[in-house]
């Protein structure tokens, strides 16, 4: 058995972005883990470049990898210990490293933190097949990106487009995660003859059994996502006021964490509106179970986000019976049809109107449930495993 395994190649996944003692995972975080789980059940070796917090978070997965890991910074994750690790990939990587033999090298973001390790270990071995993931392409000039500081901006537009020109140079294999993000290459001038076009999942199956056995409702609705500005989190505060308005004893769910900025203005705003008992921040969820659960414990699922490209968290939702109301962005409409009820951005009367008709009508909210389960079945994690997979290993 051991021979079989040292046998076979070797997928290193970068993952630098899992900071801290309790990090929040973004879509490009979870997405590989995900498809880790096929391909190491198709024979392959999983090695995982990160933290040491990824053992936590890769046992939330059923995946058994090779790490090789990054030095801790502190227990934080911020802006700042971003800055540091794209920095600190420069100068150092494991030596563990050293002594594989690797076939595929996996950049899972398009950050500086993972293209950086993905770069230099194509330097050294011009055998392995780099895949450089795409996410988001921020729009230019920076300052056109909504609802986010000029700084953050300008910082995130640099970075992201550093890191996809250096894919483009050296990267084997560019793998952009949505129709849009594939279209926005094109624009940019990467090289059309890398690009390849792959897809998000969801767990349909192990989600829809379990939501099927929750039968209490115990929230009108729940948001699930990053704590920031970009993600709308503020705008769910005067979007719950209104619903309040109407309805006194509405419940709204927050799930998620971010920056200690962030989390510290939100609190406070959901204070100042006397909303405590109304808004309940619950924090950030990293196992599945418990994740479906909050998710099948609400009513509805409302997501008004400025900036998004896949948001596997809406499919999450849907799989679990929710409706969902989320900000008209065309990133979504691509994906997820008319499967979703979209309001203009920004519109905060809109959306709690809307919140109020669906809370008020659950004849509808039951159509949906069946429509929406039936649209997001065909996003199983298994074939797009396979169909990613198919994509690595062509020459």
């Amino acid at each position: 058995m051991k021979n079989n395994k040292n046998s076979r190649q070797n997928i290193l996944i970068i993952l630098n972005g899992i900071i801290g003692e309790d990090p929040p995972l973004s879509g490009g975080d979870i997405r590989p883990l995900e498809l880790a789980k096929y391909w190491e059940k198709k024979g392959f070796n999983i090695h995982i470049l990160s933290s040491e917090t990824a053992k936590k978070v890769c046992a939330n997965f059923d995946i058994h990898p090779v790490y090789h890991i990054m030095p801790n910074l502190n227990s934080k994750s911020s802006k700042i210990n971003y800055i540091i690790r794209a920095i600190q990939s420069l100068f150092f990587l494991p030596s563990s490293l050293k002594k594989i033999t690797l076939k595929y090298v996996y950049s899972s973001n398009d950050t500086l933190f993972d293209v950086i390790p993905a770069f230099k270990l194509k330097l050294t071995d011009k055998k392995a097949c780099w895949i450089a993931l795409a996410h988001i392409i921020p729009p230019f000039p920076p300052w056109k990106r909504k609802n986010t500081a000029f700084m953050s901006s300008t910082l995130f537009f640099i970075s992201e487009r550093l890191s996809i020109w250096l894919a483009n140079l050296f990267a084997d294999k560019i793998f952009a995660v949505s129709e849009n993000t594939f279209n926005q290459l094109h624009k940019i001038g990467m090289n059309r003859k890398k690009i390849h076009m792959v897809e998000c999942g969801v767990n349909y199956k192990e989600i829809f059994t379990v939501a099927k056995s929750i039968r209490v409702k115990k929230y009108d609705a729940v948001f699930m996502k990053r704590l920031q500005r970009a993600k709308g989190v503020f705008d769910l505060v005067d979007i719950w006021k209104k619903v309040v308005k109407n309805k006194k004893e509405a419940r709204l769910l927050v799930l998620g964490t971010g920056s200690i900025k962030d989390v510290k203005l939100l609190k406070t705003k959901v204070k100042s509106e006397g909303l405590q008992s109304n808004i309940i921040l619950g924090g950030h969820i990293q196992q599945l179970n418990e994740k479906i659960n909050k998710l099948a414990e609400s009513r509805l699922f409302i997501h008004p986000s400025y900036e998004e490209n896949w948001a596997m968290v809406i499919g999450e939702a849907m799989a679990a019976g929710l409706p969902v109301i989320a900000y008209d962005l065309p990133e979504l409409r691509l994906i997820w049809k008319g499967n979703v009820e979209y309001i203009p951005q920004g519109d905060i009367k809109a959306f709690s109107k809307k919140i109020i008709y669906y809370l008020e009508h659950p004849d509808l909210r039951k159509r949906e449930q069946k429509e929406n389960q039936a649209f997001v079945k065909k996003f199983d994690w298994k074939h797009i495993a396979e169909r990613e997979l198919s994509l690595i290993k062509k020459n």
